[in-house]
């Protein structure tokens, strides 16, 4: 799959982060502090608030954030939310059409798909984002991103990431991203308690240090 980590531009865009929890607001921390103009949105007005403090726009529905922006990143907790913030009128559906969103929302490969397939009916365009690392990095631009998306809409969401975060990398389509994510994240858990499981090993049998340091 293409890889367009080497890809950086200075676009200015207005960028809306649809879920202002920890890690929609580590993400809109990111665009905000990349130059863009940030956009956000979230049922609890509370959780909007630091952000519009610190400059942030502040839509009145999902259907304001995604008028007024050219690109929406969605980061909330499932797609029932997803669903729910999409769909659940007709503004919203209005709203869709000729919309660019990125799910960064917690949904597995055949949400995503079904998803997508709706925003398309509506006239937008869906696609998806993992996040491999947690809030303090994302804000640090030491973040790493996997995207599913189409030929057509690959370019400019990678172009759009790379703007604020570390590094991304093209999976394939949408619903491929969320595939990939499992065997890594099961990898790096794997990895861990193979790593605690030899420090146990090495404690009870009183092995010298400089035969278990990590190299």
């Amino acid at each position: 799959m293409s890889d367009y980590s080497h890809i950086r531009k200075e676009v200015i865009m207005n960028i809306a982060i649809i879920g202002t929890g920890l890690m929609g607001s580590a993400i809109a921390d990111a665009v905000q502090a990349a130059g863009h103009r940030l956009v956000i949105f979230d049922r609890d007005a509370a959780r909007a608030a630091p952000l519009a403090a610190r400059g942030a726009q502040v839509a009145e529905s999902v259907a304001d954030a995604l008028r007024r922006s050219e690109r929406a990143i969605l980061v909330l907790p499932d797609a029932a939310c997803v669903e729910e913030a999409l769909f659940a009128n007709d503004e919203t559906r209005a709203a869709l059409g000729g919309a660019r969103i990125l799910n960064a929302s917690t949904t597995n490969a055949l949400e995503i798909v079904a998803l997508a397939q709706r925003v398309a009916e509506a006239g937008g365009t869906l696609a998806e984002m993992s996040i491999m690392v947690g809030p303090d990095q994302v804000r640090a631009k030491e973040s790493f991103f996997l995207l599913g998306a189409s030929d057509e809409d690959a370019p400019g969401w990678e172009e759009t990431i790379l703007s604020f975060g570390g590094g991304v990398k093209r999976v394939g389509v949408v619903g491929d991203a969320s595939k990939a994510e499992a065997p890594i994240v099961f990898a790096s858990v794997l990895g861990l308690l193979t790593t605690a499981y030899s420090a146990a090993v090495a404690l009870k049998l009183k092995l010298p240090p400089e035969l278990t340091s990590t190299y």
